[in-house]
Order: structure tokens, then sequence, then C-alpha cells
């Protein structure tokens, strides 16, 4: 799904796994080096599934991810109010910051 400013990248599966969740942050990490194009698109992860164990969804919570499962004939996002999205930063060490380290090396003394 795909705005003029945000894309969410979406894996569905019947059944998710903490493999599936790992393989889908290997392709997002990819993303826009594949993806030129959406290079100034912000892109947001989510995984998907009618099965999610709490588990897997928690762990994908933790990776930044919207988790949307199925709840009888309806599909709910599992995430709460104080979840904060990932936004394309997959495959960083969190708090790693490398821009931030050089710029007061580029800055005349």
């Amino acid at each position: 799904m795909v705005n003029d400013t945000q894309a969410v990248l979406i894996k569905a599966q019947d059944q998710l796994t903490q493999r599936d969740v790992d393989q889908h942050l290997e392709r997002l990490a990819k993303f826009k080096q594949f993806m030129p194009r959406y290079r100034d698109t912000q892109a947001l992860g989510a995984v998907a599934a009618m099965v999610v164990t709490d588990e897997v969804a928690d762990y994908a919570y933790r990776q930044g991810l919207f988790v949307l499962a199925q709840s009888g004939e309806n599909v709910v996002i599992l995430n709460d109010a104080q979840f904060q999205p990932q936004g394309g930063n997959w495959g960083k060490k969190p708090g790693f910051d490398p821009l931030a380290r050089l710029l007061p090396l580029l800055r005349p003394a």
C-alpha cells in the first residue's frame, strides 16, 4: 500500500512464525535499494496472518512492525497506542545513527 509519503510493506501468511518475521525484516532492509523510486517514501512494515501466537506478535511488535491478525470475520491491528513503527530502519542497531556521529567531524572548529 503506497501514498505520496508512505508505503506499508505487508507480509501475509496463514500462520505467522518468527522466521517469517525475520525474513520480512531482511526484505524490508533491502526495499529502497531495490526500489529506488521509493527512496523518499517512509517505508513502514507490517505482518498479517490468520493465526498469530502472542510470542510472535510481541516479537514483530518489538521489531517495529504493525501486526494484523484475524478476529472472527475481521482483521484487527494488535499494536497498542504506544507503538512506534520502525519506519525504514530495519537492520540498524537501535540508537545507532552514523550520520549523527559524522556531523560533528564535518563542522569547522
